[in-house]
């Protein structure tokens, strides 16, 4: 079977380049939108042509969805910066929890993966709100309430400004919560 098959692609091998003829431009090439004649001999010496177009064009990667990102200016207020921050993370908006140091309502929450995302918009420093906040967060996490949380920080329009204080930062650390300053 082996010497069968051997003799049967050399023959084809050998009908195809006696038989077929490419016709290329003058310089052996094809430019892009170009077509490429071959010419195969049929009965009685007649030539029968097939045109077939041709691309040489590198074939372009996927474009991935590409992620919205924030205004340069920042955002006018801490409204804006939620539904940016919802668009971003593809949540499901607001959800409200207890928790024994009072109700927390998570900015974006995303019920496919339980995961909660807090926004800040402008400079936030660790005032006893938001220190509260950071316990709440914690605490829903520790309890199995939510899978994760995370902190944006997104520029303000009318400061300027964005981010937020060490103290802040530390508390934040200290409580295993992840942030990202957005600028």
């Amino acid at each position: 079977m082996k010497k069968t098959f051997k003799i049967t692609l050399s023959f084809m091998l050998a009908f195809m380049l006696f038989f077929t003829s490419i016709s290329f431009n003058k310089n052996n090439t094809t430019a892009p939108g170009k077509n490429v004649t071959i010419s195969l001999l049929g009965d009685h010496a007649e030539a029968k042509k097939i045109k077939f177009p041709i691309n040489n064009k590198k074939p372009s990667k996927p474009k991935k969805p590409s992620k919205p990102k924030p205004p340069k200016k920042g955002f006018k207020n801490g409204a804006e910066g939620e539904k940016f921050l919802n668009k971003l993370v593809k949540g499901n908006g607001h959800k409200t929890f207890d928790t024994p140091y009072g109700k927390r309502v998570i900015d974006v929450y995303i019920k496919q993966t339980q995961w909660a995302h807090e926004s800040k918009v402008g400079y936030a420093s660790k005032t006893k709100f938001i220190k509260k906040q950071v316990d709440k967060d914690a605490w829903l996490k520790k309890t199995g309430a939510i899978k994760g949380v995370k902190w944006h920080f997104f520029k303000s329009a009318k400061t300027g400004k964005v981010g937020a204080s060490k103290p802040l930062l530390k508390y934040l650390d200290d409580k295993k919560i992840p942030y990202q300053i957005h600028k």
